[in-house]
């Protein structure tokens, strides 16, 4: 019976559980539920007393007794589900089957290592239908221990039939034995190539997976990858013909699903590779790229395609383009544009090096035009992304061509030769694509390519092709020309001549040369050069000024006097040859907006004089706030950034301190100084003033001594020099008016007018 009792509450009830007085305790809340069956607190109370109370039964193997309390158990209308007590449930349910004892034996009988005991028993009970659902759980356990246990003393067939005994069961699923079993074959599979993993992973069905099976686990600091990608990795390894999709479908997440596997075959790929096993890796790639790539752009495609750049080079070279068709330029991420950084190095950007590759692969072959036409796509996406690249508008002007579209390619060429024009191979590739409109255009940019190139190890093909287009107009004396330059420089290095040079060379006979063929060039350029620069203005630029670089280059220095700066090779242009300071040429430029240069195109002689150029130069207003008979100069200045020394012989102009001048100029950059110098060419006397440069003002003296006993001053914070303060005789405290002027540096008293 209940003693000392002080209340009736669901609290009294747990403390009476508590103390094991579960007599006392069923007692007190039987009469609560009675009472009250809707409140919460007593019916958890009511729920534990009665679960402690059936396992007791169950120990005491009264199963009659024990039923009845579960049945009281089962009927409570819970106010609110609680999950613990539901597990406790499910947890009691199987165990008051009239069989458990023999379940129980079994269960112990696994859990002590007597497992191929444990799985006869087992076995029997159910076949003799003596195990409830709620038993087959301990049943597959105990097949888990048994292969856990035992399967390293197993052959294959052995394994799988064990484990099609647990797929047979009909136990509840998704669940964690569920789970642990799938566990136990990603390890097997992982030792055990022969077994068909990704089938039974079908049987067991990924539908199944639990939502902790997809979470990495983390213990001491370390993450363990989750169940679901141990999976894709088994799968990965498996070299099985795997449908992605049906993963997809049935796993649910798609993103993790497709990375994880790619991110297994980047692995695979690379460990092929360092292991030297390349006949699998080039079978592999091709499974990937087949199988695989439909799926969109991720990190890992991508890592994928680099890990393609790095290892289908030299002799393995040619795979890459089939590998990058499959692959899709449509998968490059907007990463796979930008450069790539990899400690103090810098990469070109993925998308980049492929395109390149691609290139080389199709300069030589005989691609399909469909599989052209798919490649000029990814040059225009190319473009869009990267914007005005020379390089990429070479290449792609070059498949143009091969797509018939000359006029695209023409103006794609006439567009990036200004960057290329000092290169003798674009004037070479152009002239290619203007031949078939225009023979004597190409002629002359053949000439032009020629003139450019000095050595003649880079223009043996330039030759063939010039002669080839003469002897069409019958121009046969300066094809032999062409094919005798050839001949010699070929002969001279011991290469062979080419089968073109030899039928050229029988259809033009026994013609004898042009001599002059250098003359022949530059008569014939001016075609290629009006064709290109037609459209370009010229500019008059003024030689002032020529040095010798380190190797002992000469260079020539050219300005408008404005905002142009040009240095120039003279020996890339024969008019600059002999030019001579102050001699005025024309120009046609172009300005190199990557490189923030000009590019010098063509020159000619001007008609302008140096006075000419001087009338359209920058002039400004300065002050002279220096003057040094003895030494012959003055010093002018026009802001706090711009000042200068004019030497008495470059002008007959002989001003004092605080006169006004205006000067004509022109601007060149000092590097080593890092700032703008001021190249006077002319000066004037002016009665213009600039009140930036000189003021009025006044104040009391205040006096100082320099170290050579020198007295000097300031009125305010402008500095009276030592003659002044000597001149007018000052004193501490005399107030005074002054003039002063700005020395680019700090304002000076220059004068005092009382």
């Amino acid at each position: 019976m209940i003693n000392n009792i002080d209340e009736l509450s669901s609290k009294k009830v747990f403390e009476l559980r508590k103390s094991k007085q579960l007599g006392d305790a069923y007692t007190m809340a039987l009469k609560l539920i009675q009472e009250d069956p809707s409140d919460e607190w007593i019916q958890k109370a009511y729920a534990w007393v009665l679960i402690d109370i059936i396992k007791t039964e169950i120990s005491k193997n009264n199963l009659n007794q024990a039923n009845q309390f579960f049945n009281q158990l089962t009927s409570i209308n819970f106010y609110e589900k609680d999950e613990i007590i539901n597990k406790q449930i499910q947890f009691i349910q199987p165990k008051l089957n009239i069989n458990f004892q023999e379940v129980l034996q079994a269960e112990n009988l696994s859990k002590n290592g007597n497992h191929q005991d444990s799985l006869n028993l087992f076995r029997n009970l159910y076949r003799n239908g003596k195990l409830t659902t709620e038993n087959l759980d301990l049943y597959g356990w105990a097949i888990y221990r048994f292969l856990k246990d035992t399967h390293s003393n197993m052959n294959l067939n052995e394994v799988k039939k064990v484990l099609f005994e647990y797929i047979n069961l009909k136990n509840k699923r998704p669940s964690l034995l569920h789970s642990v079993i799938l566990q136990f074959t990603v390890t097997y599979a992982s030792n055990k190539k022969e077994f068909d993993f990704y089938r039974f992973l079908q049987i067991w069905n990924p539908q199944f997976l639990r939502d902790e099976d997809k979470q990495d686990q983390y213990k001491d600091g370390k993450t363990y990858p989750s169940l679901e990608k141990k999976v894709l990795r088994i799968l990965v390894e498996s070299n099985s013909n795997i449908d992605l999709n049906y993963l997809i479908s049935n796993i649910g997440d798609s993103d993790l699903v497709i990375e994880t596997f790619r991110e297994s075959y980047f692995w695979k790929l690379f460990i092929l590779h360092k292991n030297e096993t390349y006949q699998q890796l080039w079978k592999e790639f091709n499974i990937y790229v087949s199988n695989y790539s439909s799926f969109g752009s991720s990190h890992w495609h991508s890592e994928i395609l680099k890990l393609a750049n790095r290892f289908m080079i030299e002799e393995n070279a040619w795979r890459f383009f089939d590998f990058f068709i499959k692959w899709n330029y449509k998968s490059f991420r907007n990463e796979d544009w930008k450069e790539q950084h990899s400690g103090e190095h810098t990469y070109k950007p993925l998308a980049l090096q492929s395109i390149s590759v691609i290139n080389e692969h199709i300069k030589n072959k005989d691609i399909d035009s469909n599989t052209l036409l798919l490649i000029e796509e990814l040059y225009k996406v190319a473009l869009k992304k990267v914007g005005h690249d020379k390089w990429l508008l070479r290449n792609y002007a070059i498949l143009l061509n091969r797509l018939n579209k000359q006029d695209e390619a023409i103006k794609i060429y006439k567009d990036i030769i200004f960057d290329l024009s000092d290169q003798a191979y674009i004037w070479h590739e152009f002239s290619s694509l203007v031949v078939n409109k225009d023979i004597s255009l190409a002629i002359s940019m053949l000439c032009k390519a020629i003139t450019i190139q000095k050595n003649e190890d880079f223009l043996g093909q330039i030759h063939l092709d010039l002669a080839s287009l003469l002897v069409k107009l019958n121009k046969l004396p300066q094809a032999k020309a062409e094919l005798l330059k050839y001949e010699h420089q070929r002969n001279q290095k011991g290469w062979k001549l080419s089968d073109q040079f030899h039928q050229l060379n029988q259809m033009i006979g026994e013609t004898k040369q042009n001599e002059n063929s250098d003359d022949f060039y530059y008569k014939n350029i001016e075609s290629a050069e009006e064709y290109i620069y037609n459209d370009i203005d010229w500019i008059d630029l003024i030689l002032y000024d020529e040095f010798t670089t380190k190797d002992n280059k000469k260079r020539l220095l050219f300005s408008d006097f404005n905002d142009i700066e040009l240095m120039v090779n003279p020996f890339k242009f024969s008019i600059l040859k002999n030019a001579k300071n102050n001699e005025v040429y024309k120009f046609k430029l172009y300005f190199d907006q990557v490189n923030e240069k000009y590019m010098v195109l063509k020159v000619d002689k001007s008609d302008l004089s140096k006075d000419d150029m001087i009338q359209y130069a920058s002039s400004d207003i300065a002050i002279v706030d220096h003057v040094n008979d003895k030494k012959q100069l003055f010093h002018y200045v026009v802001d706090r950034n711009n000042d200068g020394i004019i030497r008495f012989n470059q002008t007959k102009l002989r001003p004092k301190i605080a006169d006004f001048i205006e000067i004509k100029y022109f601007k060149t950059f000092n590097k080593s100084e890092n700032r703008y110098k001021l190249n006077i060419l002319d000066i004037f006397k002016t009665t213009e003033t600039k009140s930036s440069l000189i003021k009025e003002a006044n104040g009391e003296v205040r006096l100082n001594i320099d170290r050579n006993g020198n007295k000097f001053g300031f009125v305010d914070d402008y500095f009276i020099p030592p003659y002044l303060v000597s001149k007018y005789k000052l004193n501490e405290d005399d107030y005074i008016s002054v003039k002063v002027l700005f020395n680019g540096e700090k304002w000076n008293v220059y004068d005092i007018l009382n």
